[in-house]
């Protein structure tokens, strides 16, 4: 080529990267802080009358690491730690409230800029250029749907040139200034399988494609992206690239419960190396980083309650060698098969630092080299609480809200209204308790003499009592209060004043005193059998009568059943009608409603004694509901991934007025005392809607950047682990 053509071709490829340059940071910055978050613009639209206006908690298993920042999506939001020594030891700031659950976070190349996965609302950008003040940008161009298949962005990476490469249940997605790629599978007689993870070297990217195995692709920044190489493999999970000289060209690759290296030198015929069984870590290998020639993997396996971290040398990668292993008890709120989300992994380079986080976990961050030489306390507890609900549960007459957990505990998630003192308090968390059973729901209780209610009756296996005390010298505390035994697994709970009613598995409807919180006891059971003498009675849900009577409905699966627990120790059964499939129960004034497995939100009249008829009134609901809760004759149904359902139920025909999109999984539902509608999510955790403020949204100045910390926290955190004879 002539030398004057030549500079003409570099001089056009420069001002073609320049100019893309410009025009991303354009983009991503176009969306000021001011901008309400799209999560909340979906709330605001659909139903009209609700808007997004509190979340806490969520499901934590994003991580990325860059020299002095870490960036950790917890729940629906972005946060970015840094400026000390610990990388969680300071908060610069938080996002808003984001369209979706954080699955995945990436880096830009010039560290300005991070993308997330937010599973079904796709990828989008976040401004980090001032850490204490991140902007949400603009949605990246990965479509909805494939062929009618909803895309789910699980992963993302960030190749050399800031290309975007998202694993999705539906294949791989790169997405560059020349366009976006879709590739379906590693090749065209293999068949369509979701993308677990991708990793680079060179102009090449590995994709982790399950059990398509690996695929080495061609990357580079001029070419198309195509398939070069595929390594068969069981179950690849992740991948990740070993730095340093005579080692470069090495993957690590969690197939399974095994850790494998390939050499991929040579990409279109990759060699398998060595291998190393880590099955005793705690299931499958999620996530990989590498510092160096150590390897890290960290390990889960749903629905197992147990998660783990190892640490192997890769010095020599045809003999990997375990260093150090750990596992810790878990709560993995897996929403799919547990093939795709679960633990997320990173490592900065030459970091000091390492840190994973777990779902319901918490993110937790360890100093590598002490951990390496086994001292444990270098490994911290969890420096990001996470709140993963399955079941919330109001009262209408105390100010108490409490949250159910699943396997974590309970947790009184807000004191609303005025208490004693006459002080407001709002979206108050108090600490939780922890059990050492699934808690499958909670409901408070106002015992007489006591403060507000801040008691609750939960279903942990058995139903148990708690109570939010003064602890002399320490403070407000969740505490133990009471256990129930002579019953079975129960699963759901409700009140009515100081007398609690459950469904038991085996022994059916059973009444509890709870009047003394210190001393609850069972007052009676009533067992309803069928001929064979069968339990027929088994909760999947428990409404009981708002106006105070003690009347319990139960949505028992292919029944409504009703019981009257006026006598608390002689509780009768006053009917039962069909109910194919009901699965969520609530109680309006005069009628009874039932949500089914196919949809379906159906009315119960109730005749002079209680007993349920059915009303000939139904309503197809966009999706199955798990939760219904009513207030002023609006009903509220949980439609799991499809959000919140509002439907008018003050005439005789229901009807739906709209649908609120929620960022996760809408599990659980309650309506408190100002008409403030809380939704348990198990991925975003707790969502607050309430109806907008009329008029346009007040203006505020933009937020000043506060100072970097001149003092920071020393690392000093609780005992995490466990002596070795008591480890799970």
């Amino acid at each position: 080529m002539p030398r004057n053509a030549l500079c003409r071709a570099v001089a056009l490829l420069f001002w073609l990267a320049m100019a893309y340059s410009a025009a991303h940071r354009l983009r991503v910055s176009a969306i000021s802080s001011h901008a309400p978050s799209p999560a909340i613009a979906a709330a605001q639209a659909p139903a009209g009358a609700l808007a997004l206006t509190g979340q806490l908690g969520g499901l934590t298993r994003a991580v990325a690491l860059d020299t002095d920042r870490a960036y950790l999506g917890v729940g629906a939001r972005l946060r970015v730690y840094g400026g000390c020594v610990d990388p969680l030891a300071h908060l610069f700031a938080e996002t808003e409230v984001l369209p979706g659950v954080v699955e995945d976070v990436a880096l830009s190349p010039d560290a300005d800029t991070v993308w997330l996965a937010l599973g079904a609302a796709g990828v989008w950008a976040v401004d980090v250029g001032q850490p204490a003040r991140p902007a949400l940008g603009e949605r990246d161009a990965v479509p909805d749907t494939v062929d009618g298949v909803p895309v789910e962005a699980h992963r993302v990476a960030v190749d050399r040139m800031g290309r975007r490469w998202v694993s999705t249940n539906v294949g791989l997605f790169v997405v560059g200034p020349g366009g976006t790629t879709h590739l379906r599978a590693p090749a065209d007689d293999a068949p369509p399988g979701p993308v677990h993870d991708v990793a680079f070297v060179g102009a090449y990217a590995l994709a982790a494609w399950g059990t398509n195995g690996i695929a080495l692709l061609h990357a580079d920044a001029f070419d198309h992206v195509r398939t070069i190489g595929v390594i068969a493999l069981a179950n690849a999970q992740a991948v990740a690239m070993t730095g340093g000289a005579g080692i470069a060209a090495t993957a690590w690759v969690a197939d399974g419960p095994t850790l494998r290296a390939i050499d991929v030198r040579d990409p279109a015929k990759p060699v398998a190396l060595g291998e190393l069984a880590l099955d005793a870590a705690g299931g499958d290998g999620r996530a990989i980083a590498v510092r160096g020639t150590t390897v890290f993997v960290a390990f889960a396996r749903a629905p197992s309650a147990t998660a783990a971290l190892a640490a192997v040398d890769g010095s020599d990668p045809r003999n990997p060698r375990l260093v150090q292993t750990e596992r810790w008890p878990a709560v993995l709120a897996q929403l799919d098969d547990g093939t795709l989300g679960g633990l997320g992994l990173d490592v900065a380079a030459a970091g000091a630092w390492a840190i994973v986080g777990g779902d319901a976990l918490g993110h937790r961050a360890v100093e590598i080299d002490r951990w390496l030489e086994g001292d444990r306390t270098a490994f911290a507890a969890q420096a990001t609480e996470s709140i993963v609900p399955s079941a919330l549960q109001l009262r209408a007459d105390t100010p108490s809200a409490w949250l159910a957990c699943g396997r974590g505990g309970v947790v009184p998630t807000a004191l609303l209204g005025e208490d004693a003192a006459g002080a407001h308090a709002y979206l108050v968390r108090a600490p939780g308790l922890v059990l050492d059973a699934p808690v499958g729901d909670a409901a408070p209780l106002a015992p007489p003499g006591r403060p507000f209610g801040r008691y609750a009756l939960l279903a942990a296996v058995r139903p148990r009592l708690v109570g939010l005390e003064q602890v002399p010298g320490v403070g407000e505390q969740l505490l133990l209060r009471g256990a129930i035994t002579g019953l079975g697994y129960v699963e759901r709970v409700g009140v009515v004043g100081d007398v609690g009613a459950t469904v038991d598995a085996a022994l059916g409807f059973a009444v509890i005193d709870v009047a003394d919180p210190l001393a609850p006891v069972l007052s009676a059971t009533l067992r309803v059998t069928d001929a064979a003498g069968l339990p027929v009675v088994r909760a999947r849900d428990i409404a009981v009568d708002p106006g105070g009577k003690r009347l319990a409905a139960v949505a028992a699966g292919a029944s409504l059943a009703v019981f009257d627990f006026s006598r608390r120790d002689q509780p009768r059964l006053v009917g039962i009608a069909p109910s194919v499939g009901s699965a969520a129960a609530a109680w309006d004034i005069d009628r009874l409603w039932t949500a089914t497995d196919g949809g379906d939100l159906v009315a119960y009249a109730l005749d002079a004694v209680g007993a349920p008829q059915p009303a000939g009134t139904t309503l197809l609901l966009p999706a199955p509901a798990e939760d219904l809760a009513i207030r002023g004759g609006t009903l509220y149904a949980a439609l799991g991934p499809s959000g919140v359902a509002v439907v008018d139920v003050s005439g005789a025909v229901p009807a739906l007025t709209g649908v609120v999109e929620t960022p996760g999984w809408a599990s659980g539902i309650g309506v408190d005392i100002d008409g403030r509608v809380w939704v348990a999510d198990r991925a975003a955790g707790v969502i607050v809607l309430d109806v907008p403020p009329a008029g346009p949204p007040p203006t505020t100045a933009a937020p000043t950047a506060p100072p970097l910390p001149t003092a920071c926290p020393r690392a000093v955190v609780p005992l995490l682990w466990l002596p070795a004879a008591e480890r799970p």
